[in-house]
């Protein structure tokens, strides 16, 4: 019984390396690969509608920019108070939210081309 329990224990170390390697590797691959290309869905589809709702009519329209200005503004009034690690993450969320649209094609582009 006590070998067992020592073969266990050796074995946990290679394992949890193996995991890693693993997790990795295979991250690299996926990170890699031409599929993650972002490309606007065409339109008539399921996809399509659901892309035209969130990004369109969300993001790009009045509840994404009244969201990344109410976000800009609870981060600047932080940044007064002094409060500068409440103040940054809010203040880049906002200026990503309001340029989403911008964003969302140049990566979009760089993944395309890549």
């Amino acid at each position: 019984m006590g070998a067992i329990k020592g073969v266990i224990r050796a074995a946990k170390p290679f394992f949890k390396g193996l995991g890693k390697t693993a997790g990795v590797i295979g991250g690299a691959i996926l990170i890699s690969s031409p599929s993650w290309a972002y490309t606007i869905p065409t339109s008539g589809g399921f996809i399509y509608d659901l892309y035209d709702i969130f990004v369109n009519k969300m993001i790009k329209g009045p509840i994404g920019t009244a969201a990344g200005v109410a976000a800009m503004v609870y981060g600047g009034a932080n940044l007064i108070v002094g409060r500068w690690s409440g103040a940054i993450l809010p203040i880049l969320g906002g200026a990503m939210l309001i340029k989403a649209d911008s964003i969302a094609s140049s990566i979009g582009m760089t993944v395309k081309n890549f």
